[in-house]
């Protein structure tokens, strides 16, 4: 049973523990003279952001931190309507941080099912049903509630099942037994029934609780499956989207034909097999520059290996993007450079799907037919983490395409030089088309750790002087040695940056973890 917390909680910043937190609960319900932690607590930081200061080239910098939406909180269990926290749950910084329960201070965690002697009151399952019961205990029913549900929170989910739990993906058998019909007097006849409903009840928040249902009891995990499990052990600054593989407005609704017969033959648009868990940063994101977006999704897109989730799936791109495009998809997939949205390839798909007036109908072949297409759609979404082209031409969101086909790959290197202090690092970056190269920072040090960040997710060194590869502390994918570095080698190094380009981005925040996991 999961731990519940209260305001004496303490909590702790993944990039600074010196950070300390204010913890306004929010609500009336106590336990022991202590308000419970639901969804609506807020925190407030104090202290220096080491992520802000480093931003700010070493000057220090206050914590600015904003409340996000409370992530890994307990789904069944309320508290005035409001979802209770538990130990596991953590809400994210918008500079990339995150902010989780300091386990040091578990004993001041309110643990388990509430005591019956506590001032909160509470309905339990059944089979707790003698403690709530109890006459004695201080209870006011409208304060506090548990509803049973028959899904829990997404990490659970997958944790429950790693005793049975292969490592591999294991393909669906998406054949049904039809229970309507003997496939030879069909009564499932167009011409059978009159005038048949178009409308589409598409509902995201039914859509994930049917797989998290689907999550909790199968064994065959996708390959979708596993990227959302896998990507659930980062601390994440990001939430989820339940994404509709065949979308129910953009694309469902654009092919009223196709409609009709699944509302005949009781297809679920909302089935957890038409349903991928997405990243999608919530709140705080509509308050960045556009430049600051697409940032943030594309290292959201990089630690996770996932798709970015948001905004419309009918995308556009200027003329001068679609033409890059072009030639980067020709290039990394070898097929011909086509750039068509999400919304466009889907509907296409379904409008395969062709009947006549007389044609007998199956429900079970057609419901087959349905979860047959998103199921293909939806691995090659999945594909995505093994290399971002591998899902062409399927891509959710105009962040996810431009991730796959036009981040920058000639940007940034920079010159190392020994000194006696330690080392003295030079970062440069291409300007214009790629043909000029400006200084952007200068910095020295002999701790590894603060080279470490320095260096983000930069891969080209050029080693200057008596310089050697060992003198980094970490492995450097490309570099070259010369004599000393001047503005006349700009040809030069930009042949080299282009020769040895970095084949899929790498966010700086999962670059910096790699090198210093290596360090320890």
């Amino acid at each position: 049973m999961a731990d519940f917390l209260t305001e004496r909680t303490k909590f702790s910043c993944t990039a600074s523990p010196a950070v300390n937190f204010n913890v306004s609960a929010g609500g009336k319900v106590e336990h022991k003279g202590a308000k419970v932690l639901t969804t609506s607590a807020k925190l407030s930081g104090m202290g220096i952001c080491p992520i802000l200061t480093l931003a700010a080239q070493g000057v220090q910098q206050p914590c600015k931190f904003q409340q996000t939406a409370w992530m890994n909180f307990d789904f069944t269990r309320k508290a005035n309507g409001k979802n209770l926290l538990t130990d596991k749950s953590f809400c994210n910084c918008p500079v990339g941080s995150a902010v989780k329960v300091l386990t040091s201070v578990a004993m001041r965690f309110v643990t388990g099912n509430f005591s019956a002697h506590s001032a909160l009151s509470i309905t339990l399952p059944a089979v707790e049903k003698n403690i709530s019961e109890q006459k004695n205990s201080a209870v006011d029913e409208k304060k506090f509630s548990i509803a049973e549900k028959n899904f829990s929170s997404n990490k659970k989910i997958v944790q429950e099942n790693n005793a049975t739990f292969e490592n591999k993906p294991v393909e669906k058998n998406y054949n049904l037994k039809c229970l309507n019909c003997d496939r030879k007097e069909c009564k499932y006849r167009l011409e059978s029934f009159g005038a048949l409903s178009d409308e589409v009840k598409n509902d995201s928040s039914k859509l994930e609780k049917n797989y998290l249902k689907y999550l909790a009891t199968t064994k065959n995990f996708s390959s979708a499956d596993l990227a959302y499990k896998n990507s659930l052990e980062f601390p994440n600054f990001w939430s989820y989207q339940a994404h509709h593989v065949i979308s129910g407005n953009q694309v469902f609704k654009q092919v009223p034909e196709v409609v009709k017969v699944a509302n005949l033959c009781k297809y679920d648009i909302n089935c957890a097999e038409n349903c991928i868990m997405l990243p999608s940063r919530r709140e705080g994101h509509g308050n960045l520059s556009e430049l600051s977006k697409s940032a943030s999704a594309f290292d959201v897109m990089s630690v996770t290996g996932m798709q970015w989730h948001l905004g419309t799936h009918s995308y556009s791109f200027n003329l001068e993007e679609i033409q890059e495009m072009k030639k980067q998809i020709e290039q990394r997939t070898g097929k011909p450079g086509k750039v068509k949205t999400y919304a466009e390839l889907l509907t296409v798909e379904l409008k395969k799907i062709k009947f006549a007036g007389d044609e007998k109908i199956c429900p079970a072949q057609f419901i087959t037919r349905m979860n047959k297409l998103s199921a293909r759609v939806r691995e090659k979404l999945a594909a995505f983490g093994e290399n971002p082209a591998s899902s062409y031409p399927y891509y959710v969101s105009r962040e996810a395409y431009l991730f796959a086909f036009k981040v920058p790959r000639l940007r940034k290197f920079i010159a190392v030089r020994k000194n006696a202090d330690g080392l003295n690092l030079k970062l440069y970056k291409t300007v214009g088309t790629g043909d000029n190269i400006s200084l952007k920072k200068d910095f020295s040090s002999n701790d590894a750790s603060e080279i470490i960040k320095f260096c983000g997710n930069v891969q080209h060194f050029i080693l200057l002087g008596d310089t050697s590869e060992n003198d980094l502390p970490f492995a450097s994918e490309f570099f070259r040695k010369t004599a000393d570095f001047n503005f006349d080698e700009v040809s030069e190094i930009i042949v080299w940056l282009r020769k040895n380009p970095v084949e899929n981005y790498v966010a700086p925040a999962k670059k910096i973890f790699e090198r210093l996991e290596k360090l320890k």
